[in-house]
């Protein structure tokens, strides 16, 4: 159990989006809780930025509704964030912004230090920086479905390694993963994904666009990007023909 208004830190591999993530739920209930939590969101690339500024995206971070919650971005990498090839520049960058940081928020020695992208261990942060500090690793998915190609998903295997290896609790979203991790460390528990009731409540009002669909309605809400089994959809309505799959979210992730 957490002490009365523990400090956590964040390190999401995502930015924040109304399409709430699995580390965005759980960042919001624990300042909801009381406790203060500090998101840091994925370090911006030069290709990134120019790619926002091309297509007249705002790269302004939102605001979360949440007071308890401080939503930070840090200090831009010069190479693309998830398998940088300028991964010690990258650090050194990093290590300055968060030394401000501490200052300017006073954080505490002993925040709990939250990571659900293995990128950031061994790449950008360690136990150097945090050596008082408890780590949890949430292991959400498979390093594959993060790396785009051999090099990447080899940096992400050898940083989750020493993550596991070197964090206090281990969490996994499945069974499959649960297993593969708990034979590497002991305090490794099982916690899978939810739902976030309140948005699909009884009581809301129904959009337009569904109101004269075919019942009964196949939903699915969150980010539709490579990594979800669209086969799976397919044969859902295959096998149920006079219904409705409706698919909710945005078509694919930009990159980190």
């Amino acid at each position: 159990m957490l002490k009365k208004k523990s400090e956590l830190i964040f390190f999401s591999g995502f930015q924040w989006n109304p399409f709430s993530q699995r580390g965005q739920s759980l960042a919001s209930e624990f300042a909801r809780r009381g406790h203060r939590v500090f998101f840091i969101e994925p370090m911006l690339s030069i290709g990134r930025i120019v790619h926002s500024f091309a297509k007249m995206n705002s790269l302004a971070l939102p605001n979360t509704g949440l007071k308890n919650i401080f939503l930070l971005r840090p200090y831009l990498s010069f190479s693309t964030f998830r398998g940088s090839r300028t991964r010690f520049a990258d650090r050194l960058f990093f290590n300055l912004w968060f030394s401000g940081l501490r200052k300017k928020y006073d954080i505490s020695d002993e925040a709990i230090v939250y990571i659900n992208m293995p990128y950031w261990w061994n790449n950008i942060i360690d136990k150097k920086l945090f050596p008082h500090n408890k780590l949890i690793y949430d292991c959400i998915d498979d390093c594959k479905v993060y790396s785009r190609n051999n090099r990447i998903l080899e940096i992400m295997e050898v940083s989750e390694d020493k993550l596991i290896k070197q964090a206090d609790i281990v969490l996994a979203t499945a069974k499959a993963l649960y297993d593969k991790l708990k034979s590497v460390k002991n305090a490794t528990y099982l916690v899978t994904n939810g739902v976030d009731i309140d948005r699909f409540a009884k009581d809301k009002k129904i959009p337009e666009e569904l109101r004269s669909l075919k019942r009964p309605i196949f939903g699915f809400v969150g980010a539709l990007y490579y990594w979800i089994d669209f086969g799976a959809f397919e044969k859902l309505a295959e096998n149920f023909p006079t219904s409705s799959i409706v698919l909710i979210g945005p078509k694919k992730s930009e990159e980190l």
